[in-house]
């Protein structure tokens, strides 16, 4: 697969993050992936967003090609831990991050590493990319289980086999042609590569992170420093224009630092790249 070409790999702590870093830039934009995806999701937006940042695009541990171990929790806690070593070993010290879903979980949990001062790194700018937190808004239990056992039923099935993942992809899209065979077949190679569907055992840790520390989550980004925008997919199935409208009250951001796309669904940069990258080089302007 030709993406593979461009990916470098780093050993730490007995795993290898595989990573795509295009070294130029004066600014560093860190971009984190969700749950069952990889740094694929952003391969039709790269060139574009390294005439302004040097982009480091590392698979998380358990998915694309990074490694795969058998006995690990794959939680937000222990991904961050790992990438904070990661960027202390490429020698960042400042940079913007970038992330969508399961990313924003380990946004937080990075955040709250650096906070206690083992690592010299400062974050600048982070974009918010289509995220769930309805369950961390959910106050009735029987409501907040309806939604869990969705999104762990949803995440199975698109590991059962190709058809069910072709199947449930497509419906992350407004526009179904928005996303070709071939780059679904390539979303499925990575997903797959190196026995990874065994990751998806460890979807209810997952899930049960996103209950348990959601709140927990938006307070500390509510309370960060550093500038936020959000940039949302307004057909998204599973994240509604609601929750964006709520991610701007709980955050308490300007609409300007807001960016909603029409006729667009869950992955914004696959199916808007070009609106996608715009909007933000436009954020980081005004930034």
């Amino acid at each position: 697969m030709e993406w593979k070409k461009h990916h470098k790999t780093i050993r730490l702590h007995e795993q290898n993050i595989s990573y795509i870093d295009s070294e130029q830039g004066d600014e560093t934009l860190l971009i984190l992936h969700g749950f069952a995806t990889s740094s694929y999701d952003y391969h039709k937006i790269v060139d574009e967003l390294k005439k302004s940042y040097r982009v480091i695009i590392p698979d998380l541990i358990g998915f694309g090609y990074s490694s795969k171990p058998k006995h690990y929790f794959y939680t937000a806690k222990d991904q961050a831990s790992l990438l904070t070593v990661f960027l202390r070993e490429l020698k960042i010290e400042n940079l913007s991050i970038m992330a969508q879903g399961f990313g924003v979980c380990i946004l937080d949990e990075i955040e709250s590493i650096l906070d206690l001062g083992f690592v010299d790194i400062a974050i600048k700018n982070v974009f918010f990319l289509n995220s769930r937190i309805q369950m961390a808004l959910t106050k009735d239990d029987k409501d907040l289980e309806n939604q869990r056992k969705k999104i762990t039923s949803s995440l199975l099935k698109l590991s059962l086999s190709y058809e069910m993942f072709q199947k449930y992809m497509k419906v992350s899209f407004y526009k179904k042609e928005a996303v070709s065979e071939e780059e679904l077949q390539n979303h499925w190679q990575l997903l797959t590569y190196n026995n990874g569907i065994k990751t998806m055992n460890y979807i209810d840790n997952y899930v049960l992170e996103t209950t348990k520390f959601g709140k927990r989550r938006l307070r500390n980004l509510k309370k960060s420093t550093f500038n936020k925008f959000v940039i949302w997919g307004k057909n998204d199935e599973n994240d509604s224009v609601e929750t964006f409208e709520k991610i701007k009250d709980l955050l308490e951001l300007n609409p300007k630092n807001m960016a909603l796309i029409e006729d667009c669904g869950h992955f914004p940069m696959l199916e808007k790249p070009e609106e996608f990258v715009k909007i933000v080089k436009g954020f980081k302007e005004s930034a």
